[in-house]
């Protein structure tokens, strides 16, 4: 049986240590050659679904965006086939700014596709690029995104821990275009002498996270939950905790699990509150410029929410550079990541 323990839920108001694996640059062929970097969807309803789409070109050779086509799909799984349905298609120069893109460089541009019947039935969009002329690498040119709600545990940092109990703060993301509930989302723990969650293992209480007023989470919306607790006799016993994120409804995915060492991050709020005050905004400008104080990368990434959580705006930046943000007024909730930190506070235009 699950148990349930008190927490406390912030919507993207604290700033978590993140640790991922960097992304590696694709070798650049001889050539042309396009590949998709990213795919963000940011609206589903009324029978058609917006995206926000990275493009590179990943070859030697300038592409020039009259002879590049983007096509959409809706699909029923994870794998393009003949059966899937077009959802649309139109040649890159129709839907964004400028005419070619450059050896190395990075474009990001808004589309849409199309579809018919319900959203329900539809698991997939795959979105596919094709050029006129040959490239070196056709393999590729295609990126599935999934419309149905997929919650993300994107990791947890251990906040406390004495004999018999614990907690972390953990990122929790909808990566899917459809709402998710979070009374059908449930985060469960379990402690471990390895790092593999097996028939071993003790259940360390967990929760069904309808907490509050917040009871979903929109497309591509985030939030950290502080001091989630975790229980279990003589914690000293055991190396590792084990998080594990369920859906109990039809999802991309069921969920995922993260799992940590039971090692507490001894600087957790300090490093929040020096991260928060790495992020400076100015309201009289509408903008906002991160500090180099030598805890981010040269490669940050912006996101911008009403509200509400829907996403007004995205971007890259580096330390040191001023980004304006035109989009809607009142509060508004600010995130930053790099490859190993992420930062979001409330501002208010």
């Amino acid at each position: 049986m699950i148990k349930l323990y008190s927490y406390s839920l912030s919507i993207l108001c604290a700033c978590l240590f993140v640790m991922t694996n960097p992304v590696q640059a694709a070798v650049q062929c001889s050539g042309f050659d396009v590949t998709f970097t990213s795919v963000t969807l940011t609206g589903v309803g009324n029978g058609t679904i917006t995206y926000d789409v990275t493009i590179r070109n990943a070859g030697t050779t300038t592409l020039t965006f009259s002879k590049l086509t983007l096509a959409n799909y809706t699909s029923n799984d994870n794998v393009y086939d003949g059966s899937d349905a077009s959802a649309g298609s139109a040649v890159f120069s129709t839907v964004t700014s400028g005419t070619s893109l450059a050896a190395g460089q990075e474009l990001t541009t808004s589309y849409h596709a199309s579809y018919s019947g319900s959203i329900k039935d539809i698991p997939y969009l795959i979105l596919q690029l094709s050029y006129q002329d040959t490239e070196c690498d056709a393999t590729n040119n295609q990126i599935v995104a999934c419309v149905r709600p997929n919650p993300v545990l994107n990791d947890i940092a251990i906040s406390y821990l004495e004999e018999n109990v614990g907690q972390y703060y953990a990122a929790i993301q909808n990566t899917g275009g459809d709402t998710l509930f979070l009374s059908k989302t449930i985060l469960q723990n379990y402690v471990s002498v390895d790092n593999t969650l097996g028939g071993g293992d003790v259940g360390a209480g967990g929760s069904i996270l309808n907490y509050g007023a917040k009871q979903y989470l929109l497309a591509n919306e985030s939030f950290v939950i502080s001091n989630f607790d975790f229980n279990a006799a003589n914690l000293s016993n055991y190396s590792y905790v084990i998080a594990s994120l369920y859906y109990n409804t039809t999802a991309c995915s069921a969920g995922n699990q993260v799992v940590k060492a039971l090692v507490v991050v001894t600087d957790m709020e300090g490093r929040q509150e020096a991260l928060t005050n790495t992020v400076v905004w100015d309201m009289n400008s509408t903008s906002f410029i991160t500090k180099d104080n030598g805890t981010w990368s040269s490669n940050l990434t912006y996101q911008f929410f009403d509200a509400s959580g829907r996403l007004l705006a995205q971007g890259k930046t580096i330390p040191g550079q001023r980004v304006h943000l035109e989009q809607g007024s009142g509060l508004g909730i600010l995130l930053v990541t790099d490859e190993r930190n992420s930062c979001s506070q409330k501002i208010i235009r």
